[in-house]
């Protein structure tokens, strides 16, 4: 009876260990050989608004998250690398069993990036957002180059992408003639020039009338 019960014993747990939840047909469907360990998409199709179901991520704090211990080698062999969660807090996250923490984070979804260190404690391990390019922001170096800034902390810097000097253009049309400006104040007074030659002389003028007869003079 013994030798039985044991023989069950490890036939469930073999069994749990490799065998996947599918919940689009009754719940707790196993499903075995199939390479998800859980299927939540519509078993059959309708017009029906509420065929089919959402995933509701678990919200998670990561400004006060703190791993429950530095992760079992045989529960979690990777270190929870690849553990993915949405997170509802901003700030940064705590100093210790939080990766390599310190981290500024905003509300959105991330991912546990921990492939190479054995340890959550401190490490290489962190949090990284889950965005369409990866792209956090890029920097104009005002010399030619620009880095991009990753969201996992890693930065490129393009090499100089001035380009050679294109040859002049040609000249623009003269522009329409502008208004008249104010007249501005008189100047001072310009000092006298010097004293111009002398002219010819003129033509003699018309004989004057006779004058009086003068008084007569003593007797010598």
């Amino acid at each position: 009876m013994k030798k039985i019960i044991t023989v069950l014993c490890f036939t469930f747990i073999t069994t749990m260990a490799f065998s996947q939840i599918r919940i689009n047909n009754p719940t707790s469907n196993t499903v075995t050989g199939e390479s998800v360990f859980i299927d939540a998409s519509a078993s059959t199709f309708s017009n029906s608004v509420n065929n089919g179901k959402g995933i509701a991520f678990p919200r998670t704090d990561l400004t006060r998250f703190q791993f429950v211990n530095d992760g079992n080698f045989l529960s979690f062999p990777t270190r929870y690398d690849g553990m993915l969660l949405y997170n509802s807090g901003t700030g940064t996250t705590p100093s210790t069993n939080s990766g390599v923490g310190g981290q500024s984070v905003e509300p959105g979804f991330y991912y546990f990036s921990n492939p190479t260190s054995a340890t959550v404690n401190g490490g290489a391990g962190k949090w990284v957002p889950i965005s369409s390019s990866g792209l956090a922001s890029s920097t104009n170096n005002n010399d030619g180059t620009f880095t991009l800034n990753f969201n996992d902390g890693t930065t490129f810097t393009s090499s100089d992408l001035t380009g050679p000097q294109g040859p002049a253009g040609d000249d623009g049309a003269v522009g329409p003639r502008g208004p008249a400006g104010e007249a501005g104040l008189q100047g001072p007074a310009g000092d006298d020039g010097a004293v111009g030659p002398r002219g010819p002389a003129g033509e003699a003028g018309l004989q004057g009338p006779t004058g009086d007869d003068g008084a007569q003079g003593a007797q010598g």
